[in-house]
């Protein structure tokens, strides 16, 4: 009777789908937050200089780029209330870079950007699921900026944002980094981004 039952536990488990919850643009950053637990197996997060979180018919799809080249994809969707992410490519092309800031950085920055479109968003009266895709990146490029005395920055973080509104698709890049030896972020609305890596 208990082998019976057992039996008859599994098919029913086995045999009812595992339906993926909704994702949308509310669920860009729990992705890559679960992604960063599974890329730590593989890199130092640390390394990290750029990623991409876009909404992918039933999950998100989230992509890494780290200093050595090191490219990681991982698909993300719900099982029941629980996000879970497995990694779909793992692609080693060593470059090296010297970047100096590191995740938290970008993160901080990133961060910064969400929050200013967020607001603008607010005021078209809407919210962050209408963006399809996100993609971060610290600017790795050798930009001679114009440095006044009191003008000098860090490192530029770029946010780009696919979103759709009022049935139309649209992009908007969001430069932020610091000033002198301020800790807050700046962030400048852009229409085009700065050496946008291909993930």
């Amino acid at each position: 009777m208990k082998n019976t039952f057992l039996s008859m536990l599994a098919l029913l488990v086995l045999s009812t789908p595992a339906f993926a919850g909704e994702v949308s643009g509310l669920d860009l950053s729990t992705a890559v937050n679960k992604s960063l637990d599974e890329a730590s197996v593989e890199i130092d997060v640390d390394s990290i200089t750029a990623w991409e979180s876009s909404v992918e018919d039933h999950e998100v799809e989230v992509k890494f780029l780290n200093e050595d080249g090191v490219k990681l994809t991982y698909g993300c969707h719900f099982h029941g209330d629980t996000m879970a992410c497995h990694e779909e490519h793992f692609d080693q092309d060593h470059n090296h870079k010297n970047l100096e800031k590191g995740l938290s950085y970008i993160q901080t920055a990133h961060n910064a950007a969400v929050a200013k479109f967020s607001k603008t968003l607010a005021r078209k009266g809407v919210d962050f699921s209408v963006v399809n895709s996100l993609k971060v990146w610290l600017d790795g490029g050798d930009h001679d900026h114009k440095v006044s005395d009191d003008h000098d920055h860090g490192s530029d973080v770029w946010s780009k944002f696919n979103y759709t509104l009022d049935g139309k698709d649209a992009t908007v890049f969001v430069l932020c980094h610091t000033h002198g030896d301020e800790s807050e972020f700046s962030c400048h609305y852009s229409r085009t981004g700065e050496d946008e890596p291909n993930l």
